[in-house]
């Protein structure tokens, strides 16, 4: 989607209070670009509604701090943070993130890049590492993002199987600082199971600046297989330098 858009600022309070998509974080689609020289600082938020057992609801997210090393390479390190009715807030692990932006944008029919993502335990229970390939395709006013996600937990209680998942989403830009859209993320897990018993969710999307290098994008994605939460309320704001 965009990095430049608009959007009310009374949204803000979602980032604030309001988690998790693939293995660990929020619903996010990555573009593929890196900037040199800039510094980001970034919050990640997800908010998970199960109508049938609202004990089940659970916030999520994750905060980072990056910086373009050089036109391909963004480096990120932050850490994640959860919350439900069992347990307060607290740290859950510790992210060290990388992308790389695998050719020019335009350079070839697709803008292809690379994310790697390390997360670090914090609770004892097993480390994870992600790759994410990230392709983007801008046509007239639509811009097409899609991920697809692989990813493997080791150390103490891992499992052996890999994590599979996809993300697209679909935006317009109605003018040079806002565009809407719609995003689809699915968790196949190891594709032993079926449909209703992965995650699959679709919803609306709104993509905009709060203010002066300051994006923001916030979303509602419903559950459209049985495994997946009712809803995700999730938000991501950046504050770019």
């Amino acid at each position: 989607m965009m990095n430049n858009k608009k959007l009310p600022v009374a949204v803000l309070a979602l980032t604030l209070y309001s988690p998790q998509a693939f293995a660990h974080g929020v619903s996010t689609i990555y573009n593929p670009y890196v900037h040199k020289g800039e510094a980001a600082l970034e919050l990640k938020s997800g908010y998970k509604i199960n109508e049938e057992d609202s004990d089940e609801d659970s916030l999520a997210g994750e905060m980072t701090a990056g910086y373009g090393i050089s036109s391909f390479w963004q480096s990120e390190i932050g850490f994640e943070f959860e919350h439900n009715d069992e347990e307060d807030m607290r740290a859950t692990a510790l992210v060290w993130e990388n992308k790389f932006q695998l050719a020019p944008e335009g350079a070839l029919f697709l803008d292809p890049g690379l994310k790697i993502e390390y997360a670090r335990s914090l609770t004892g229970g097993p480390d994870e590492i992600t790759g994410r390939l990230l392709l983007a395709k801008q046509l007239g006013k639509f811009t097409n993002l899609s991920n697809i996600n692989i990813g493997r937990e080791f150390g103490e209680d891992s499992s052996d199987d890999m994590e599979y998942g996809f993300s697209y989403g679909l935006s317009y830009n109605q003018s040079e600082n806002f565009a809407y859209g719609l995003e689809w993320h699915s968790d196949f897990g190891n594709f032993d199971n079926d449909y209703d018993e992965q995650e699959h969710r679709l919803g609306p999307a709104i993509y905009g600046n709060l203010a002066e290098n300051i994006p923001f994008e916030a979303g509602v994605l419903f559950g459209v297989s049985d495994h997946a939460p009712d809803a995700e309320i999730k938000t991501v704001i950046e504050y770019e330098f």
